[in-house]
Protein backbone atom coordinates (compact mmCIF):
# COMPACT_ATOMS: atom_id res chain seq x y z
CA UNK A 1 0.00 0.00 0.00
CA UNK A 2 1.73 2.98 -1.19
CA UNK A 3 2.20 5.73 2.29
CA UNK A 4 2.13 9.11 1.71
CA UNK A 5 3.91 11.80 4.15
CA UNK A 6 2.59 14.36 6.01
CA UNK A 7 2.92 17.69 4.22
CA UNK A 8 1.16 20.94 4.08
CA UNK A 9 -2.30 19.00 2.44
CA UNK A 10 -2.79 17.61 6.02
CA UNK A 11 -2.04 21.30 7.46
CA UNK A 12 -4.34 23.11 5.56
CA UNK A 13 -6.44 26.12 6.75
CA UNK A 14 -9.33 27.66 5.37
CA UNK A 15 -7.93 31.03 3.86
CA UNK A 16 -10.06 33.73 5.38
CA UNK A 17 -8.22 37.22 5.08
CA UNK A 18 -8.12 37.57 1.18
CA UNK A 19 -10.54 39.99 -0.69
CA UNK A 20 -11.64 39.71 -4.46
CA UNK A 21 -11.14 43.54 -4.81
CA UNK A 22 -7.15 43.05 -4.81
CA UNK A 23 -5.19 41.41 -7.58
CA UNK A 24 -1.48 41.22 -7.93
CA UNK A 25 0.89 40.84 -11.15
CA UNK A 26 3.37 39.27 -8.84
CA UNK A 27 3.60 35.14 -10.52
CA UNK A 28 5.24 35.15 -14.12
CA UNK A 29 5.84 31.66 -14.13
CA UNK A 30 2.66 30.07 -15.28
CA UNK A 31 3.18 26.85 -13.11
CA UNK A 32 4.09 28.47 -10.05
CA UNK A 33 0.00 28.92 -9.49
CA UNK A 34 0.29 25.15 -8.28
CA UNK A 35 2.00 26.73 -5.38
CA UNK A 36 -0.40 29.00 -4.22
CA UNK A 37 -2.41 27.42 -1.91
CA UNK A 38 0.91 26.07 -0.25
CA UNK A 39 2.25 29.85 -0.09
CA UNK A 40 -1.29 31.19 1.04
CA UNK A 41 -1.39 28.15 3.89
CA UNK A 42 1.91 29.95 5.03
CA UNK A 43 0.55 33.70 4.65
CA UNK A 44 -2.61 32.37 6.95
CA UNK A 45 -0.29 31.23 9.88
CA UNK A 46 1.74 33.88 9.67
CA UNK A 47 -1.56 36.21 9.86
CA UNK A 48 -2.51 33.76 12.49
CA UNK A 49 0.32 34.50 14.65
CA UNK A 50 -0.07 38.33 14.19
CA UNK A 51 -3.75 37.51 15.45
CA UNK A 52 -2.21 35.87 18.58
CA UNK A 53 0.35 38.82 19.01
CA UNK A 54 -2.55 41.35 18.54
CA UNK A 55 -4.20 39.68 21.39
CA UNK A 56 -1.34 39.67 23.66
CA UNK A 57 -0.77 43.42 22.94
CA UNK A 58 2.08 42.70 21.75
CA UNK A 59 2.50 45.38 18.13
CA UNK A 60 6.39 44.59 17.74
CA UNK A 61 5.41 40.74 17.40
CA UNK A 62 2.39 41.77 15.24
CA UNK A 63 4.61 44.15 13.20
CA UNK A 64 7.26 41.42 12.91
CA UNK A 65 4.73 38.22 12.15
CA UNK A 66 3.13 40.74 9.53
CA UNK A 67 6.52 41.80 7.41
CA UNK A 68 6.91 37.47 7.37
CA UNK A 69 3.54 36.94 5.90
CA UNK A 70 4.67 40.03 3.33
CA UNK A 71 8.20 38.03 2.25
CA UNK A 72 6.41 35.24 1.31
CA UNK A 73 4.78 36.78 -1.22
CA UNK A 74 6.41 40.43 -1.97
CA UNK A 75 3.56 42.81 -3.63
CA UNK A 76 0.14 40.90 -2.28
CA UNK A 77 -2.02 44.01 -1.52
CA UNK A 78 -3.51 42.25 1.45
CA UNK A 79 -0.06 42.05 3.64
CA UNK A 80 0.90 44.90 2.56
CA UNK A 81 -2.32 46.43 4.09
CA UNK A 82 -2.51 44.48 7.17
CA UNK A 83 1.24 45.06 7.73
CA UNK A 84 0.61 49.21 7.08
CA UNK A 85 -1.91 48.68 9.76
CA UNK A 86 0.69 47.48 12.12
CA UNK A 87 2.87 50.14 11.56
CA UNK A 88 0.51 52.69 12.21
CA UNK A 89 -0.47 51.19 15.35
CA UNK A 90 2.66 51.63 16.50
CA UNK A 91 2.90 55.19 15.72
CA UNK A 92 5.15 54.48 12.41
CA UNK A 93 3.36 56.66 10.07
CA UNK A 94 5.51 57.41 7.42
CA UNK A 95 6.39 53.41 7.41
CA UNK A 96 2.95 52.90 7.16
CA UNK A 97 1.81 55.40 4.63
CA UNK A 98 4.90 53.93 2.37
CA UNK A 99 3.40 50.33 2.69
CA UNK A 100 -0.15 51.75 1.99
CA UNK A 101 1.30 53.15 -1.46
CA UNK A 102 2.50 49.74 -2.13
CA UNK A 103 -0.64 48.09 -1.54
CA UNK A 104 -2.32 50.03 -3.36
CA UNK A 105 0.23 49.93 -6.59
CA UNK A 106 -0.21 45.93 -5.52
CA UNK A 107 -3.54 45.87 -6.75
CA UNK A 108 -5.83 47.14 -3.81
CA UNK A 109 -8.76 49.59 -4.97
CA UNK A 110 -11.23 49.92 -2.23
CA UNK A 111 -11.02 53.39 -0.87
CA UNK A 112 -12.72 52.51 2.12
CA UNK A 113 -9.88 50.95 3.49
CA UNK A 114 -8.41 54.62 4.09
CA UNK A 115 -11.10 55.08 6.07
CA UNK A 116 -10.02 52.88 8.94
CA UNK A 117 -9.53 54.59 12.07
CA UNK A 118 -6.20 53.03 12.07
CA UNK A 119 -5.03 55.28 9.40
CA UNK A 120 -6.40 58.48 11.13
CA UNK A 121 -2.98 59.66 11.50
CA UNK A 122 -1.71 59.49 8.18
CA UNK A 123 -3.99 61.78 6.87
CA UNK A 124 -2.15 64.28 8.34
CA UNK A 125 1.36 63.17 5.98
CA UNK A 126 1.68 65.59 3.10
CA UNK A 127 0.53 63.54 -0.24
CA UNK A 128 -2.25 62.21 1.50
CA UNK A 129 -5.01 63.20 -0.95
CA UNK A 130 -2.69 62.27 -3.89
CA UNK A 131 -2.60 58.56 -1.88
CA UNK A 132 -6.98 58.86 -2.07
CA UNK A 133 -7.10 59.90 -5.30
CA UNK A 134 -4.67 57.06 -6.45
CA UNK A 135 -6.88 54.13 -4.98
CA UNK A 136 -9.99 55.40 -6.51
CA UNK A 137 -8.57 55.13 -9.91
CA UNK A 138 -6.31 51.87 -9.17
CA UNK A 139 -7.29 49.46 -11.99
CA UNK A 140 -7.35 45.56 -10.46
CA UNK A 141 -4.86 43.88 -13.25
CA UNK A 142 -6.36 40.99 -14.66
CA UNK A 143 -3.64 39.42 -15.74
CA UNK A 144 -2.61 38.48 -12.23
CA UNK A 145 -1.90 34.58 -11.96
CA UNK A 146 -4.65 34.32 -9.41
CA UNK A 147 -7.48 36.86 -11.20
CA UNK A 148 -7.15 35.19 -14.85
CA UNK A 149 -9.18 32.79 -16.27
CA UNK A 150 -7.74 29.03 -17.09
CA UNK A 151 -7.65 28.29 -21.11
CA UNK A 152 -9.06 24.79 -20.97
CA UNK A 153 -6.82 21.73 -21.72
CA UNK A 154 -7.70 20.55 -25.22
CA UNK A 155 -8.57 16.50 -24.73
CA UNK A 156 -6.52 14.65 -27.37
CA UNK A 157 -6.68 10.74 -27.44
CA UNK A 158 -8.89 10.37 -24.73
CA UNK A 159 -5.93 12.35 -21.87
CA UNK A 160 -6.07 15.82 -20.80
CA UNK A 161 -3.13 17.03 -19.72
CA UNK A 162 -3.38 19.94 -16.84
CA UNK A 163 -0.64 22.90 -17.08
CA UNK A 164 -0.67 26.11 -15.55
CA UNK A 165 -2.61 27.87 -17.85
CA UNK A 166 -5.41 25.35 -17.95
CA UNK A 167 -6.00 26.05 -14.11
CA UNK A 168 -7.03 29.51 -11.83
CA UNK A 169 -6.91 30.10 -8.50
CA UNK A 170 -10.08 30.99 -6.13
CA UNK A 171 -9.47 32.85 -3.18
CA UNK A 172 -12.77 31.18 -1.25
CA UNK A 173 -11.61 27.42 0.06
CA UNK A 174 -8.33 28.29 -1.66
CA UNK A 175 -8.62 26.11 -4.12
CA UNK A 176 -7.41 25.37 -7.80
CA UNK A 177 -9.65 25.32 -10.93
CA UNK A 178 -8.80 23.39 -14.07
CA UNK A 179 -10.86 23.36 -17.22
CA UNK A 180 -10.58 20.39 -19.70
CA UNK A 181 -12.47 20.96 -23.01
CA UNK A 182 -13.82 17.44 -24.15
CA UNK A 183 -13.98 17.56 -28.57
CA UNK A 184 -17.31 16.41 -29.84
CA UNK A 185 -15.75 13.63 -31.66
CA UNK A 186 -16.08 11.72 -28.04
CA UNK A 187 -19.85 11.13 -28.55
CA UNK A 188 -19.61 8.76 -31.74
CA UNK A 189 -17.18 6.59 -29.40
CA UNK A 190 -18.56 3.10 -28.29
CA UNK A 191 -20.11 3.85 -24.69
CA UNK A 192 -18.16 0.88 -22.43
CA UNK A 193 -16.82 -2.06 -23.83
CA UNK A 194 -17.19 -5.96 -22.76
CA UNK A 195 -19.64 -8.39 -22.97
CA UNK A 196 -21.57 -8.43 -18.92
CA UNK A 197 -25.15 -7.92 -18.77
CA UNK A 198 -24.54 -4.53 -17.60
CA UNK A 199 -22.40 -3.58 -20.41
CA UNK A 200 -24.33 -4.53 -23.18
CA UNK A 201 -27.66 -2.84 -21.62
CA UNK A 202 -26.09 0.31 -21.91
CA UNK A 203 -24.86 0.16 -25.16
CA UNK A 204 -28.70 -1.01 -26.09
CA UNK A 205 -29.61 2.41 -24.17
CA UNK A 206 -27.13 4.74 -25.37
CA UNK A 207 -28.06 3.50 -29.05
CA UNK A 208 -31.34 4.23 -28.54
CA UNK A 209 -30.30 7.36 -27.15
CA UNK A 210 -31.67 6.94 -23.61
CA UNK A 211 -28.62 7.06 -21.74
CA UNK A 212 -26.48 9.45 -21.62
CA UNK A 213 -23.20 8.04 -21.76
CA UNK A 214 -19.47 8.94 -20.32
CA UNK A 215 -19.33 12.42 -22.40
CA UNK A 216 -17.89 14.69 -20.81
CA UNK A 217 -16.44 12.80 -17.48
CA UNK A 218 -13.61 13.02 -16.39
CA UNK A 219 -11.20 10.19 -14.94
CA UNK A 220 -8.62 11.27 -12.21
CA UNK A 221 -6.29 8.93 -10.59
CA UNK A 222 -4.12 10.33 -7.86
CA UNK A 223 -1.44 7.38 -7.14
CA UNK A 224 0.29 7.91 -10.52
CA UNK A 225 -0.84 4.77 -12.22
CA UNK A 226 -1.16 2.52 -8.73
CA UNK A 227 -4.42 1.37 -8.93
CA UNK A 228 -5.60 2.39 -11.91
CA UNK A 229 -9.53 2.19 -12.95
CA UNK A 230 -9.98 0.35 -16.47
CA UNK A 231 -10.83 2.93 -18.00
CA UNK A 232 -10.10 1.75 -20.97
CA UNK A 233 -13.47 -0.42 -21.16
CA UNK A 234 -14.76 3.29 -21.30
CA UNK A 235 -14.18 4.98 -24.38
CA UNK A 236 -16.15 7.86 -23.81
CA UNK A 237 -13.73 8.58 -20.23
CA UNK A 238 -10.94 11.61 -20.64
CA UNK A 239 -8.28 10.73 -18.58
CA UNK A 240 -6.75 13.66 -16.11
CA UNK A 241 -2.83 13.48 -16.59
CA UNK A 242 -0.93 16.20 -15.15
CA UNK A 243 1.80 18.53 -16.57
CA UNK A 244 5.66 19.08 -14.79
CA UNK A 245 4.12 21.97 -12.70
CA UNK A 246 1.53 20.26 -10.84
CA UNK A 247 3.69 17.27 -10.28
CA UNK A 248 6.06 19.23 -8.23
CA UNK A 249 3.36 20.57 -6.21
CA UNK A 250 2.76 16.89 -5.89
CA UNK A 251 -1.06 17.70 -7.08
CA UNK A 252 -1.05 14.59 -8.61
CA UNK A 253 -0.74 12.15 -4.95
CA UNK A 254 -2.38 11.54 -2.51
CA UNK A 255 -6.07 12.75 -1.55
CA UNK A 256 -7.19 15.24 -4.16
CA UNK A 257 -8.43 18.16 -2.36
CA UNK A 258 -6.08 21.46 -3.81
CA UNK A 259 -8.26 21.19 -7.07
CA UNK A 260 -11.96 20.79 -8.52
CA UNK A 261 -12.44 20.75 -12.52
CA UNK A 262 -14.67 22.34 -14.92
CA UNK A 263 -16.37 18.67 -15.19
CA UNK A 264 -17.67 15.63 -14.14
CA UNK A 265 -14.91 13.79 -11.94
CA UNK A 266 -14.78 10.57 -10.74
CA UNK A 267 -11.16 9.96 -9.19
CA UNK A 268 -9.11 7.72 -6.77
CA UNK A 269 -5.76 7.43 -4.66
CA UNK A 270 -5.11 3.92 -3.44
CA UNK A 271 -2.31 5.11 -1.05
CA UNK A 272 -2.73 6.04 2.94
CA UNK A 273 -0.65 7.22 5.51
CA UNK A 274 1.45 4.47 7.71
CA UNK A 275 3.45 7.06 9.64
CA UNK A 276 3.97 5.12 12.94
CA UNK A 277 1.74 8.06 15.24
CA UNK A 278 -0.76 9.18 12.50
CA UNK A 279 -1.10 6.65 10.49
CA UNK A 280 -4.68 6.62 8.27
CA UNK A 281 -6.46 6.55 5.39
CA UNK A 282 -7.03 9.28 3.05
CA UNK A 283 -10.93 9.74 4.53
CA UNK A 284 -9.60 9.77 7.38
CA UNK A 285 -7.21 12.23 6.47
CA UNK A 286 -9.28 14.60 5.13
CA UNK A 287 -11.98 14.75 8.14
CA UNK A 288 -8.72 15.19 10.66
CA UNK A 289 -9.30 19.59 10.27
CA UNK A 290 -12.20 21.88 9.73
CA UNK A 291 -10.65 22.93 6.61
CA UNK A 292 -9.85 19.73 4.99
CA UNK A 293 -13.53 18.87 5.22
CA UNK A 294 -14.85 21.71 3.80
CA UNK A 295 -12.85 21.05 1.01
CA UNK A 296 -14.46 17.50 1.13
CA UNK A 297 -17.51 18.69 0.51
CA UNK A 298 -16.34 21.03 -1.99
CA UNK A 299 -15.70 17.64 -4.05
CA UNK A 300 -19.16 16.30 -3.34
CA UNK A 301 -20.67 19.95 -4.18
CA UNK A 302 -19.44 20.58 -7.28
CA UNK A 303 -20.13 17.24 -8.90
CA UNK A 304 -16.57 15.24 -8.25
CA UNK A 305 -16.50 11.60 -6.57
CA UNK A 306 -12.96 10.07 -5.14
CA UNK A 307 -12.78 6.67 -4.04
CA UNK A 308 -10.05 5.60 -1.02
CA UNK A 309 -9.42 2.46 0.27
CA UNK A 310 -10.04 2.38 4.28
CA UNK A 311 -6.60 0.05 4.21
CA UNK A 312 -5.94 -0.06 8.44
CA UNK A 313 -9.18 1.98 9.51
CA UNK A 314 -11.66 -0.69 9.22
CA UNK A 315 -10.70 -4.21 10.61
CA UNK A 316 -11.78 -6.50 13.27
CA UNK A 317 -9.56 -6.43 16.27
CA UNK A 318 -8.49 -4.05 19.10
CA UNK A 319 -5.04 -1.83 19.36
CA UNK A 320 -3.41 -4.03 16.76
CA UNK A 321 -4.51 -7.38 18.38
CA UNK A 322 -7.53 -10.31 17.17
CA UNK A 323 -7.96 -12.54 13.99
CA UNK A 324 -7.48 -9.22 12.00
CA UNK A 325 -5.04 -7.70 13.84
CA UNK A 326 -7.03 -4.77 13.57
CA UNK A 327 -8.03 -1.43 15.40
CA UNK A 328 -11.84 -2.15 15.03
CA UNK A 329 -13.79 1.40 13.72
CA UNK A 330 -11.35 4.03 14.15
CA UNK A 331 -13.47 6.31 11.95
CA UNK A 332 -14.19 9.77 13.96
CA UNK A 333 -16.84 10.96 11.89
CA UNK A 334 -18.85 8.98 8.83
CA UNK A 335 -19.32 11.39 5.42
CA UNK A 336 -21.36 10.86 2.14
CA UNK A 337 -18.74 12.98 0.59
CA UNK A 338 -16.42 9.73 -1.12
CA UNK A 339 -16.54 5.73 -1.06
CA UNK A 340 -14.33 4.75 1.16
CA UNK A 341 -13.63 1.12 0.20
CA UNK A 342 -12.77 -2.59 2.67
CA UNK A 343 -9.00 -3.73 2.06
CA UNK A 344 -6.11 -1.66 0.47
CA UNK A 345 -4.18 -0.91 -2.83
CA UNK A 346 -6.80 -1.71 -5.90
CA UNK A 347 -10.05 -2.74 -3.54
CA UNK A 348 -11.29 0.58 -5.55
CA UNK A 349 -11.51 -0.11 -8.71
CA UNK A 350 -14.90 -2.22 -8.57
CA UNK A 351 -16.45 0.73 -6.84
CA UNK A 352 -15.26 2.58 -9.67
CA UNK A 353 -16.63 0.80 -12.48
CA UNK A 354 -19.91 0.82 -11.27
CA UNK A 355 -20.01 4.12 -10.81
CA UNK A 356 -18.82 4.82 -14.32
CA UNK A 357 -21.61 2.52 -15.24
CA UNK A 358 -23.95 4.39 -13.67
CA UNK A 359 -23.41 7.84 -14.88
CA UNK A 360 -23.21 6.34 -18.09
CA UNK A 361 -26.86 4.63 -17.78
CA UNK A 362 -28.64 8.19 -16.71
CA UNK A 363 -31.02 9.83 -19.26
CA UNK A 364 -29.29 12.66 -21.38
CA UNK A 365 -32.01 15.34 -19.64
CA UNK A 366 -31.61 13.84 -16.48
CA UNK A 367 -27.90 13.76 -16.25
CA UNK A 368 -28.02 17.30 -17.94
CA UNK A 369 -30.26 18.04 -14.69
CA UNK A 370 -28.09 16.70 -12.02
CA UNK A 371 -24.76 18.23 -13.27
CA UNK A 372 -26.43 21.46 -13.13
CA UNK A 373 -28.14 21.53 -10.27
CA UNK A 374 -25.20 19.68 -8.53
CA UNK A 375 -26.90 16.87 -7.49
CA UNK A 376 -25.56 14.20 -9.56
CA UNK A 377 -22.92 12.62 -6.82
CA UNK A 378 -25.32 13.12 -3.61
CA UNK A 379 -27.68 10.97 -6.46
CA UNK A 380 -25.06 8.41 -7.10
CA UNK A 381 -24.29 8.24 -3.46
CA UNK A 382 -27.99 7.41 -3.13
CA UNK A 383 -27.92 4.93 -5.71
CA UNK A 384 -25.06 3.01 -4.87
CA UNK A 385 -26.40 2.50 -1.47
CA UNK A 386 -30.07 1.52 -1.83
CA UNK A 387 -28.69 -0.96 -4.44
CA UNK A 388 -26.25 -2.80 -2.37
CA UNK A 389 -26.78 -6.18 -2.16
CA UNK A 390 -27.94 -6.04 1.54
CA UNK A 391 -30.23 -3.31 1.20
CA UNK A 392 -33.69 -4.77 0.58
CA UNK A 393 -35.94 -2.12 1.42
CA UNK A 394 -36.70 1.33 2.46
CA UNK A 395 -36.59 0.31 6.11
CA UNK A 396 -32.83 -1.01 5.97
CA UNK A 397 -31.89 2.08 3.85
CA UNK A 398 -33.05 4.04 6.34
CA UNK A 399 -30.73 2.16 9.44
CA UNK A 400 -27.23 1.92 9.59
CA UNK A 401 -26.57 -1.22 7.48
CA UNK A 402 -27.10 0.94 4.07
CA UNK A 403 -24.14 4.04 5.77
CA UNK A 404 -20.81 1.84 7.30
CA UNK A 405 -18.26 4.76 6.74
CA UNK A 406 -16.61 1.72 4.33
CA UNK A 407 -17.79 -0.65 1.70
CA UNK A 408 -17.24 -4.36 0.58
CA UNK A 409 -17.48 -4.64 -2.75
CA UNK A 410 -18.96 -8.20 -2.31
CA UNK A 411 -22.04 -6.52 -1.75
CA UNK A 412 -22.35 -3.93 -5.03
CA UNK A 413 -24.42 -4.29 -7.76
CA UNK A 414 -24.14 -2.51 -10.66
CA UNK A 415 -26.89 -4.03 -12.75
CA UNK A 416 -29.28 -2.24 -9.86
CA UNK A 417 -27.59 0.63 -9.86
CA UNK A 418 -27.74 1.42 -13.97
CA UNK A 419 -31.60 0.39 -13.70
CA UNK A 420 -31.97 3.18 -11.00
CA UNK A 421 -30.11 5.64 -12.92
CA UNK A 422 -32.15 4.68 -16.32
CA UNK A 423 -35.28 5.23 -14.62
CA UNK A 424 -35.11 8.21 -12.99
CA UNK A 425 -36.86 11.18 -15.10
CA UNK A 426 -36.92 14.74 -14.91
CA UNK A 427 -40.65 15.23 -13.02
CA UNK A 428 -38.66 13.04 -10.26
CA UNK A 429 -35.16 13.44 -9.10
CA UNK A 430 -33.63 12.53 -5.45
CA UNK A 431 -34.09 15.53 -2.82
CA UNK A 432 -30.70 16.87 -1.15
CA UNK A 433 -30.74 16.21 2.99
CA UNK A 434 -28.81 19.94 4.42
CA UNK A 435 -28.34 20.16 7.79
CA UNK A 436 -26.76 22.95 10.12
CA UNK A 437 -26.45 23.24 14.02
CA UNK A 438 -28.49 25.20 15.89
CA UNK A 439 -27.22 24.94 19.42
CA UNK A 440 -25.43 22.63 21.62
CA UNK A 441 -23.89 21.52 24.56
CA UNK A 442 -20.86 23.92 25.71
CA UNK A 443 -17.45 21.75 25.99
CA UNK A 444 -16.84 21.65 30.35
CA UNK A 445 -13.05 22.82 29.47
CA UNK A 446 -13.55 26.47 27.50
CA UNK A 447 -10.17 25.50 25.80
CA UNK A 448 -10.74 22.58 24.26
CA UNK A 449 -13.08 22.64 21.29
CA UNK A 450 -15.65 19.52 20.96
CA UNK A 451 -16.49 20.48 17.21
CA UNK A 452 -14.30 18.47 14.46
CA UNK A 453 -16.13 20.26 11.48
CA UNK A 454 -19.27 21.36 10.23
CA UNK A 455 -20.57 20.82 6.87
CA UNK A 456 -23.78 21.11 4.86
CA UNK A 457 -24.55 17.22 4.84
CA UNK A 458 -22.09 16.36 7.67
CA UNK A 459 -21.38 17.62 11.40
CA UNK A 460 -18.75 15.73 13.27
CA UNK A 461 -18.12 16.30 17.62
CA UNK A 462 -16.21 14.90 20.08
CA UNK A 463 -17.29 13.75 23.12
CA UNK A 464 -14.75 15.98 25.89
CA UNK A 465 -17.15 17.49 28.05
CA UNK A 466 -17.50 15.81 31.58
CA UNK A 467 -21.56 15.62 31.20
CA UNK A 468 -22.83 12.42 30.60
CA UNK A 469 -25.26 13.80 27.96
CA UNK A 470 -24.07 15.81 25.37
CA UNK A 471 -27.22 17.81 23.84
CA UNK A 472 -28.08 19.42 20.07
CA UNK A 473 -30.27 20.90 18.32
CA UNK A 474 -30.36 20.15 14.29
CA UNK A 475 -31.85 22.22 11.78
CA UNK A 476 -32.80 20.21 8.24
CA UNK A 477 -35.02 22.92 6.54
CA UNK A 478 -32.30 23.72 4.09
CA UNK A 479 -32.94 20.77 2.66
CA UNK A 480 -33.19 20.88 -1.16
CA UNK A 481 -35.40 19.54 -3.98
CA UNK A 482 -34.84 20.46 -7.21
CA UNK A 483 -38.41 20.23 -8.65
CA UNK A 484 -39.74 22.16 -5.43
CA UNK A 485 -41.37 18.69 -4.01
CA UNK A 486 -42.46 18.82 -0.17
CA UNK A 487 -40.32 17.15 1.97
CA UNK A 488 -40.56 14.75 4.54
CA UNK A 489 -37.58 14.37 7.32
CA UNK A 490 -36.72 11.06 8.54
CA UNK A 491 -34.04 10.93 11.48
CA UNK A 492 -32.56 7.72 12.55
CA UNK A 493 -29.61 6.38 14.77
CA UNK A 494 -27.20 4.77 12.13
CA UNK A 495 -25.06 3.74 14.75
CA UNK A 496 -25.11 3.99 18.62
CA UNK A 497 -27.69 2.79 21.24
CA UNK A 498 -31.02 3.50 19.93
CA UNK A 499 -32.96 3.27 23.14
CA UNK A 500 -31.33 4.93 25.12
CA UNK A 501 -30.61 8.26 22.35
CA UNK A 502 -33.32 10.38 22.01
CA UNK A 503 -34.11 12.41 18.92
CA UNK A 504 -37.30 14.88 19.81
CA UNK A 505 -39.05 16.71 17.09
CA UNK A 506 -39.42 20.46 17.73
CA UNK A 507 -41.31 21.08 14.80
CA UNK A 508 -44.60 19.88 13.09
CA UNK A 509 -43.08 18.90 9.94
CA UNK A 510 -39.51 17.16 11.95
CA UNK A 511 -37.22 19.43 9.92
CA UNK A 512 -35.54 20.28 13.29
CA UNK A 513 -34.63 18.07 16.19
CA UNK A 514 -33.67 18.40 19.86
CA UNK A 515 -30.74 15.12 20.04
CA UNK A 516 -29.25 13.93 23.25
CA UNK A 517 -26.35 11.46 23.12
CA UNK A 518 -24.85 10.06 26.20
CA UNK A 519 -21.39 8.68 26.90
CA UNK A 520 -20.87 5.56 24.85
CA UNK A 521 -17.96 3.10 25.69
CA UNK A 522 -16.59 0.95 22.82
CA UNK A 523 -19.47 -1.32 21.32
CA UNK A 524 -19.95 -4.18 18.27
CA UNK A 525 -21.26 -1.99 15.11
CA UNK A 526 -24.02 -4.38 15.74
CA UNK A 527 -24.91 -7.70 17.64
CA UNK A 528 -22.75 -10.24 17.43
CA UNK A 529 -20.18 -8.27 15.38
CA UNK A 530 -16.59 -8.67 15.67
CA UNK A 531 -16.27 -4.94 14.78
CA UNK A 532 -16.29 -2.42 17.40
CA UNK A 533 -16.18 0.96 17.36
CA UNK A 534 -16.11 4.24 19.47
CA UNK A 535 -19.02 6.63 16.95
CA UNK A 536 -22.29 7.38 17.51
CA UNK A 537 -23.80 8.12 13.95
CA UNK A 538 -27.38 10.26 13.27
CA UNK A 539 -28.29 10.07 10.05
CA UNK A 540 -31.39 13.03 8.94
CA UNK A 541 -33.35 11.53 5.39
CA UNK A 542 -35.51 13.91 3.26
CA UNK A 543 -38.36 12.03 0.70
CA UNK A 544 -39.92 13.46 -1.82
CA UNK A 545 -42.32 10.91 -1.88
CA UNK A 546 -40.75 9.02 -5.09
CA UNK A 547 -37.24 9.16 -3.71
CA UNK A 548 -35.05 9.42 -0.92
CA UNK A 549 -32.04 11.35 -0.81
CA UNK A 550 -28.45 10.45 0.74
CA UNK A 551 -28.33 10.74 4.45
CA UNK A 552 -26.28 14.09 6.17
CA UNK A 553 -24.69 12.72 8.93
CA UNK A 554 -24.20 13.86 12.64
CA UNK A 555 -21.19 12.15 14.16
CA UNK A 556 -20.20 11.67 17.54
CA UNK A 557 -16.38 10.37 19.15
CA UNK A 558 -15.69 8.82 22.09
CA UNK A 559 -12.14 8.91 22.57
CA UNK A 560 -11.31 5.08 23.21
CA UNK A 561 -8.06 6.12 25.63
CA UNK A 562 -9.58 7.61 28.13
CA UNK A 563 -12.25 5.32 30.77
CA UNK A 564 -14.79 7.04 32.35
CA UNK A 565 -17.35 5.50 35.04
CA UNK A 566 -20.52 7.86 35.82
CA UNK A 567 -23.56 7.48 37.92
CA UNK A 568 -26.62 8.81 38.04
CA UNK A 569 -25.48 11.07 35.28
CA UNK A 570 -22.64 12.25 37.15
CA UNK A 571 -18.80 11.79 36.34
CA UNK A 572 -17.18 9.95 38.96
CA UNK A 573 -13.86 8.83 37.48
CA UNK A 574 -11.87 9.56 34.31
CA UNK A 575 -8.28 7.95 33.95
CA UNK A 576 -6.69 7.44 31.14
CA UNK A 577 -5.61 4.11 29.22
CA UNK A 578 -3.30 2.80 26.47
CA UNK A 579 -5.90 1.95 24.04
CA UNK A 580 -5.31 3.90 20.52
CA UNK A 581 -7.69 6.43 19.94
CA UNK A 582 -7.16 9.22 16.94
CA UNK A 583 -3.96 11.25 18.05
CA UNK A 584 -4.77 14.37 16.23
CA UNK A 585 -8.36 14.17 17.02
CA UNK A 586 -7.99 13.02 21.01
CA UNK A 587 -4.99 13.74 22.73
CA UNK A 588 -5.25 12.51 26.26
CA UNK A 589 -7.55 14.15 28.57
CA UNK A 590 -6.27 16.41 31.21
CA UNK A 591 -5.65 15.48 34.55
Amino acid sequence: MPSQPISTRARLLLLCVLCSNFASPLLADDNEIFLLPERFEAIRMKLAARQFALRAKSLEEAELRSAEAVRIMPGLPETLLLLAGTQAERGKTKEAFETLSKAIDAGMNNAKTLDQPVFAKLKEIDGWDELVEKVKTAKQDDTAIWRRRAVPAEAKNGVAVIKGENTMWLAPGNVLVAAVKVPEDVKKKQVVSGNGKVEKLIRRWHNEGTAAGNYGDLYDNHDRDHSNMAYKRFPQLTRIEYGDGAKISNLDWGSQIHMLFNNVVIGNSSTSLVTKKVWRSQTRLLCSRSDTANKFYNQYANNHLYFYPEHRDYDAGHNGKGPEKGYGDVFFANVPYAITSKGSSGSDRPFMRAVALTLAAFRPEVKQKLVKTKLLMPTVQMIFRRCNRDVVSDEIYLSGLAHPPVFDAMTLNPMGMVEMAQSMTLEHLPPLSRIRMVRETAPTDKDRSEILFNTLHAIARVHRTKEYVRKMQIDASPSFDANKEELTFHWKVLLGDADRIKIQKLNENGSQVGIEIPWHDRFPIAEGSDMETNRVDIGCFVSNGTWFSPPSIISTYFPDNETRVYKDGKLVSQKPNKNYADPLIAPLPKP
